[in-house]
């Protein structure tokens, strides 16, 4: 076989692979962006309640809610896709552990009086806060071997995140809640979550931002 012939046939190779993936990613954010739409009126009334696409339905998406129902004020979504139909960003991404993710910011009506952060055991961000002598972090273990690190009056925030952290725990990436804005910032994967309910994803993501 020539060179010229491979050169082809990995060219025919990569532009079917971008059709196919591009066709995937396009049906998947289509789909996740439905899940999320069957329950916004359990986020704010309608009129209050802008979206769109980032980019295009195969990037993501971004749903803004403002006002948005206690213990919120401003709520924001976004969902992001992986480069799947670029077979060389694709493979880095998956070398680096990257997946399509949901993140949730969010303004409270109430500015927290402390500080929790949640997040997996390798994340850098845990050396530096180990060093901070002069308002010290409290490390507890917490759900799915994630670590929790607190500080101010948060000790009984922690105690109303603890349930999401059991269900959601597995995928998430990063929580943070503290009194600068966003007051709340929440980055999972979105891994099964097609699977379960937004309507109790949204129920328990109200809990995790102290909501009774």
């Amino acid at each position: 076989m020539t060179p010229e012939y491979v050169v082809m046939g990995l060219g025919l190779i990569l532009v079917l692979w971008y059709f196919i993936f591009a066709t995937y990613n396009r049906r998947r954010g289509i789909r996740i962006f439905r899940w999320l739409q069957r329950d916004f009126g359990k986020l704010g009334d309608s009129k209050n309640i802008q979206s769109g696409w980032i980019g295009s339905s195969g990037s993501g998406a971004q749903i803004v809610v403002q006002p948005a129902h206690p213990p919120f004020q401003r709520l924001e979504l976004l969902y992001l896709l992986q480069s799947r139909e670029l077979a060389p960003l694709w493979l880095i991404d998956v070398l680096r552990g990257k997946r399509d993710l949901i993140i949730c910011r969010a303004v409270l009506r109430d500015r927290p009086g402390g500080e929790v952060e949640v997040m997996p055991p390798n994340n850098r961000a845990l050396n530096k806060m180990r060093q901070e002598t002069a308002a010290p972090w409290t490390f507890a273990d917490g759900p799915h071997g994630l670590t929790i690190v607190h500080r101010g009056n948060s000790a009984e925030q922690v105690k109303w995140m603890k349930p999401f952290l059991e269900k959601y725990g597995v995928e998430l990436r990063r929580l943070s809640w503290g009194p600068n804005e966003p007051h709340l910032l929440i980055v999972l994967r979105l891994g099964e979550f097609l699977n379960t309910d937004a309507a109790a994803f949204f129920r328990d993501l109200r809990q995790a931002a102290g909501g009774r």
